[in-house]
């Protein structure tokens, strides 16, 4: 099935928002396949309450909607407990699970305060308000 223009939603939280605050994602088209196939969204802007924004060009969710692919001039915005932090990378992906985001390849990752850190791969625990760098090639952190 097919939908354009459409809005979906994601049942699982993110980063200490309640059940009842979902993450709403809209996009030009979204492909629904049969059971066991994931979602496609093409052209995707996506928000949670007040703790997390964002955009890509295309995000593959998985059936059981705990798992998804961002990719494309991805960027996220996310206010966890006052800690703002945005991201920038060609993929993220974000496992609702462990409610955690990884990025494999380059990525920018921008503070509150500006700090700017360009890496090769990164990964954010959102439950602990934690941010890793697999390795910085731009920036310091202090």
């Amino acid at each position: 099935m097919e939908l354009r223009n459409a809005d979906y939603t994601l049942a699982e939280a993110l980063a200490d928002t309640s059940p009842d605050d979902p993450l709403f994602m809209h996009a030009a088209l979204i492909s629904i396949y049969s059971t066991g196939k994931d979602t496609v969204l093409t052209d995707v802007s996506f928000r949670q309450g007040t703790s997390m924004s964002g955009r890509c060009k295309s995000a593959s969710v998985s059936s059981d909607n705990n798992k998804a692919i961002l990719s494309g001039d991805v960027f996220v915005d996310i206010d966890n407990d006052g800690t703002k932090v945005s991201i920038e990378s060609q993929e993220v992906q974000w496992n609702g699970d462990e409610n955690t985001l990884l990025c494999k390849g380059e990525v920018i990752v921008t503070y509150g305060d500006g700090t700017r850190i360009h890496a090769e791969g990164f990964s954010a625990s959102m439950d602990e308000n934690r941010y890793e760098f697999g390795k910085i090639l731009e920036g310091t952190l202090e």
